[in-house]
């Protein structure tokens, strides 16, 4: 992992091995402006699903080889996810959350 990713985050295309990355960009060149995609680990691969929006829709679904930094980027993307729950939760839940700790 370089420097510019540990100052900047790891991205997406971090989490897909390099030997992967041209079928990962062609994958993703598909995602239209009213779709969205959900990145996770399955089965120790990386799955990219595709939802059509407002529906909700499965429109594409496709497994990648994981990168050596792939749990590093999930990790990553999990605590991002929970420091966003804690900015955006009401003063009382921030702070029963913290006592539950204690």
């Amino acid at each position: 992992m370089s420097f510019a990713d540990c100052a900047m985050g790891l991205r997406p295309r971090s989490a897909i091995h390099k030997d992967e990355l041209d079928c990962y960009d062609a994958f993703l060149s598909n995602v239209q402006d009213t779709q969205f995609l959900h990145m996770y680990l399955e089965n120790s691969q990386v799955k990219i699903d595709i939802y059509d929006y407002p529906s909700n829709d499965l429109a594409l679904s496709q497994t990648f080889t994981p990168s050596d930094t792939a749990n590093q980027y999930f990790d990553q993307q999990l605590q991002r996810a929970q420091e966003m729950q804690l900015a955006t939760a009401s003063p009382d839940t921030v702070l029963d959350s913290t006592l539950e700790k204690r």
